[in-house]
């Protein structure tokens, strides 16, 4: 067998195959058997950000979409799927970036886009559903792509990702990390210092 000294990418690559818990300098293969080597002490299946797992046993559920990269909240869609959102810029190799409707078949659903522009950093930390409304509080400054300007805090039609009338004027300042809906009042909680330049430190 050859053996090379060349790294190869480690967890949260695109690649698929097995996932190490930190690098590799080295392989060899042996008929149907690659051998690998490096500062690693876990080795295991690739699953991405974000699984479900069993709540007896603990075990992960096969055929989850795959995200590219954190996810920060997930809430029922109360027909059997979820909303997943997150620090992530694509679903099983597909763009949807912060934001996604999975269905029950695990599928990504194709209908919902709320249009989130694929900038490093765009992030939807927070989730809360209300009917219909899904809404939004992380770090962005627009949807649909671009033409609805909402700073950190949105609500979105949860059928098809739209941006609602809902808008809180110039809002937060800074990050959203926690939202609320209490009647018809939206409380949300996160990382800023004031919103609509009036002082309201981490909660509104």
């Amino acid at each position: 067998p050859t053996l090379t000294n060349t790294q190869v990418p480690g967890p949260g690559s695109a690649l698929g195959g097995p996932a190490v818990a930190n690098s590799v300098f080295a392989m060899a293969r042996f008929a149907n058997t690659i051998y690998v080597g490096g500062a690693m002490d876990k080795v295991g299946p690739r699953t991405g950000h974000g699984v479900p797992i069993d709540v007896v046993t603990g075990v992960v559920l096969p055929n989850f979409p795959t995200f590219s990269g954190p996810v920060k909240a997930v809430i029922i869609d109360g027909q059997g799927g979820w909303y997943v959102a997150g620090r992530f810029q694509y679903v099983e190799g597909v763009t949807h970036v912060g934001v996604v409707h999975i269905l029950p078949n695990l599928a990504v659903d194709p209908a919902f886009d709320a249009g989130l522009d694929l900038t490093a950093g765009n992030s939807v930390n927070a989730l809360w559903l209300e009917g219909n409304t899904l809404y939004l509080g992380g770090q962005f400054n627009s949807l649909n792509h671009g033409t609805a300007l909402r700073n950190f805090l949105a609500a979105v039609n949860a059928t098809t990702g739209s941006v609602l009338s809902f808008n809180s004027g110039t809002g937060p300042d800074w990050v959203v990390d926690a939202v609320v809906k209490f009647g018809s009042t939206v409380y949300f909680g996160g990382e800023f210092a004031n919103v609509n330049a009036t002082s309201r430190a981490a909660l509104a």
